[in-house]
């Protein structure tokens, strides 16, 4: 896969969509059997500080809201949607406007956005929302941690306006004197892509 770009899926028939997809509380549902939702629907409100709303990945209608088993071995109410094959999105999906730390920290704790790691927190706590942290260096991981898994590399080289706008947004607005941008010597492309980022800005 290390030479293959990204594809996009084929919309499947029907989605199932768990209400936690992190540590903390399950979101609390705000559809019911019937609705009709758009792509960018909230469909799970966040329940509590270390929780995360939840958002529809498809236009359909929702078919069922029950408890569905976690890879944990517990169960969390989960929203199935039989998708319509428009994907139209929802008319609240727009840009979040940012002009402060505060602004920023809001959009992505709105946004749903939570970790892939182990405990997987939602993202906007690991930035001490409640409290604000004084944040000196910002490690970027590119190191993929199985021999075989190269959507990091190809992250950095074909998204890498993404990554660049990414890194002035949080050097600007949390204060950030210097960000370290670590790859393995093995992937020769991502290394350059990311190269050029830095070149652009000294604090990368």
């Amino acid at each position: 896969t290390a030479g293959m770009s990204p594809v996009i899926m084929d919309t499947p028939k029907t989605v199932t969509i768990p209400t936690v997809m992190h540590i903390g509380a399950p979101a609390t549902v705000v559809v019911k059997k019937g609705d009709h939702v758009d792509k960018g629907t909230l469909i799970a409100e966040q329940n509590g500080v270390v929780s995360s709303p939840v958002y529809a990945s498809v236009s359909g209608t929702v078919t069922a809201v029950g408890d569905m088993l976690l890879s944990n071995g517990k169960t969390a109410p989960a929203i199935t949607i039989e998708t319509d094959g428009e994907n139209t999105v929802a008319a609240s999906v727009v840009p979040p406007v940012i002009n402060s730390r505060e602004d920023l920290i809001n959009a992505i704790k709105q946004s749903g956005m939570v970790g892939l790691g182990g405990a997987g927190f939602p993202t906007y706590v690991k930035f001490g929302a409640d409290k604000p942290l004084e944040i000196q260096e910002l490690i970027i991981n590119g190191a993929e941690c199985e021999p075989y898994i190269t959507s990091d590399s190809i992250t950095m080289v074909e998204g890498a306006e993404d990554i660049a706008f990414a890194l002035e947004t949080l050097i600007k607005y949390l204060n950030i004197e210097k960000v370290i941008i670590g790859i393995e010597k093995n992937k020769p492309e991502a290394i350059a892509s990311m190269k050029k980022i830095a070149e652009a800005n000294d604090k990368i």
